[in-house]
């Protein structure tokens, strides 16, 4: 694969697994319940692992580590910004 794909597959897996923490937690506001159990967090937590390999794959250990802790702290912040907006305007998203 070309470095540009794996590069989105890996950013791809980042923010998704941001928005299955999200889900998981009791106080989210995305679904009316939580995800049951641990299902969400393991979840979250495999396409982390799935993103840093893949970003390893293309860039050094350290980079790929410290890109994945980045966009994984700016997806936790617009999944819950992109849930406020989309409540406060009265839309589900």
């Amino acid at each position: 694969m070309t470095m540009l794909v794996v590069l989105i597959l890996a950013s791809v897996a980042v923010v998704l697994s941001a928005v299955l923490f999200y889900v998981s937690v009791p106080s989210q506001r995305l679904r009316q319940r939580p995800l049951p159990g641990r299902s969400g967090w393991l979840w979250g937590l495999g396409c982390l692992i799935a993103g840093t390999v893949l970003f390893s794959r293309v860039l050094q250990p350290v980079a790929a580590i410290l890109i994945v802790m980045t966009l994984l702290m700016v997806s936790c912040i617009g999944v819950t910004l992109l849930v406020a907006v989309g409540k406060q305007e009265g839309r589900s998203l």
